[in-house]
């Protein structure tokens, strides 16, 4: 009688075993909103000068470049001397 319940018991473990298991992400903390895993798409430049050809009319490259120039001339990276082949003016002004 034993084998016979163990048996039983062993079919019933194997059911329980080979049903389908939903994995649900949730919170940590039990209360909240549950949390699901999604695709993140990032940007890798491999064409450098292709990807400036398609963003150069953006308003926002010509404030970074301009930020960039900047730097560069404050730094003495750029000078007078060079900053024709930079393509940029350097202007003084005076302040306070």
């Amino acid at each position: 009688m034993e084998a016979e319940a163990a048996l039983k018991q062993a079919n019933k473990a194997e059911k329980v075993a080979a049903k389908p298991v939903k994995a649900r992400a949730g919170s940590a903390t039990g209360g909240g909103r549950a949390m699901g895993m999604r695709k993140i798409k990032a940007a890798k430049i491999t064409n450098i000068r292709a990807c400036f050809a398609y963003f150069q009319a953006d308003p926002a490259v010509s404030e970074l470049l301009t930020r960039l120039a900047t730097a560069a001339v404050r730094s003495g990276e750029i000078t007078q001397d060079t900053a024709v082949i930079a393509g940029i003016d350097i202007i003084e002004t005076e302040g306070v």
